[in-house]
């Protein structure tokens, strides 16, 4: 009993691959596009070189005006694109001084500000979740000053 011909099973195969095919592409561009997560485990590549140090960061930029006021910028204008459930572009800058260069003299360019502070605060992530430096008590929050008074031309 023949259930498919020949031209039938050729049909079906190209259906299937297409289909395939169609799912693999979504799924590979559905999260940097912020259509979705994609289908597993297709979804699974994008992450497979990363590294877990078992530490959460968070990297700050503060600033002093030119009006004299001083206190914390948001960034968050200027790097909109979200990299993961809650970050954006700027937490994915390299730990580098010549980076971390680079990222106060770029702030000094897009801000009024006479001088800029980088600082990342990281902390051991607790079993089962992720926290905000907020959460994290503050004896437990280890503080790096990248950049200390970056005076901006």
């Amino acid at each position: 009993m023949k259930i498919l011909t020949d031209q039938g099973r050729i049909i079906a195969g190209n259906a299937l691959v297409g289909a395939l095919a169609i799912v693999i592409v979504y799924s590979g561009f559905a999260y940097p596009l912020t259509y979705g997560s994609g289908f597993w485990p297709f979804n699974r590549d994008w992450f497979m070189f990363s590294t877990d140090t078992g530490y959460d960061f968070e990297l700050q930029a503060e600033a002093e005006m030119k009006d004299g006021t001083f206190g914390p910028l948001d960034v968050t204008p200027l790097f909109s694109f979200q990299v993961g459930s809650d970050g954006n572009r700027f937490q994915e800058t390299p730990r580098t001084s010549w980076a971390m260069f680079n990222m106060a003299t770029y702030l000094c360019t897009h801000f009024p500000v006479r001088w800029v502070n980088l600082k990342d605060y990281s902390w051991q992530r607790p079993m089962g979740r992720r926290l905000r430096a907020s959460e994290v008590p503050p004896d437990k929050i280890t503080v790096n000053a990248w950049v200390n008074h970056y005076r901006c031309r």
